[in-house]
């Protein structure tokens, strides 16, 4: 005796759960085609239509309640008075699948509750329009870059980047191949700027890339005459401004916000601007 009370119990306690597993995630409802409307005869689990009944009986359905709240007075008129509330312990996508192909249903659909969005602090992320057009929003509840497993390292091949900015700095890349004097880093805040390790820049190619100090990225229009260097600083702005669409300092209060929460960003120059790229094809072979 003992052991079916058990097996009774556990039974009402897994469909408890499956209950709650379709309230946690959304809310399966359908409305009534209004010509329906008097056909109506609803009860605490049935609507009175055999065919929709039938369906609901498969479903195991054990309660139907109107999803919204409607004056007694004003319910035989109004179209919201038609939507149902349905619960079943069955996947929500099964029930509202076979409630849909009852011919007395206008629709049959899942709300899903509503959540709390990922919303950056960024100062300036309100004037941002295009992340609204993106569903950033609800992607960034999904993944934000930042949290995965293996660095993530944006290459932006451009007129260099102001990689000094404050919006940009703690995400610029640090070549740890070129960390002469091991301290874990290329680049640092020193107290009033971000500078690169000055203990590093040893004249050695010390990753063997064929590029000597690379620290943080290359230049390949240091000048006119073709020279290279090891400061990708920006030489206009657009790369700057691409750095930033790319890959800004994310939630950090200030600034804007990027697509990709905190990525590392490697600044990588070979045109001086104003629609001109001298040299793509090495600027690309190098990240």
């Amino acid at each position: 005796m003992k052991y079916w009370i058990i097996v009774v119990l556990l039974f009402i306690f897994l469909g408890l759960q499956a209950m709650d597993l379709n309230t946690q995630q959304g809310t399966a409802v359908f409305k009534l085609k209004p010509e329906y409307r008097n056909s109506m005869q609803k009860s605490y689990n049935r609507t009175g239509i055999s065919s929709l009944d039938a369906r609901m009986q498969s479903l195991q359905v054990y309660q139907l309640k109107p999803y919204f709240q409607v004056s007694p007075a004003k319910s035989a008129l109004s179209d919201i008075a038609l939507i149902f509330q349905v619960s079943s312990p069955f996947p929500l996508q099964r029930v509202v699948n076979l409630l849909s192909r009852d011919e007395h249903v206008q629709y049959a659909e899942i709300v899903y509750p509503d959540e709390i969005l990922a919303v950056p602090n960024d100062a300036n992320y309100p004037a941002s329009a295009y992340f609204a057009a993106l569903e950033a929003e609800a992607a960034w509840d999904i993944h934000k870059g930042e949290d995965g497993a293996n660095d993530i390292i944006i290459a932006v091949v451009d007129t260099g980047t102001n990689w000094k900015h404050p919006d940009l700095a703690q995400n610029i890349w640090n070549n740890l191949g070129e960390d002469a004097n091991g301290n874990g880093y290329t680049l640092y805040y020193n107290g009033s700027a971000w500078v690169m390790d000055a203990g590093d820049l040893n004249g050695v190619d010390d990753d063997a890339n064929g590029k000597i100090d690379d620290l943080i990225g290359w230049d390949f229009m240091l000048n006119i005459a073709g020279d290279e260097a090891n400061d990708p600083f920006d030489a206009g702005s657009h790369g700057t401004i691409v750095s930033g669409i790319a890959c800004a300092r994310t939630n950090n209060s200030i600034g804007v916000s990027s697509l990709c929460w905190n990525l590392t960003l490697m600044p990588v120059s070979c045109s001086y601007g104003a629609g001109t790229i001298y040299r793509g094809y090495d600027a690309v072979l190098y990240a």
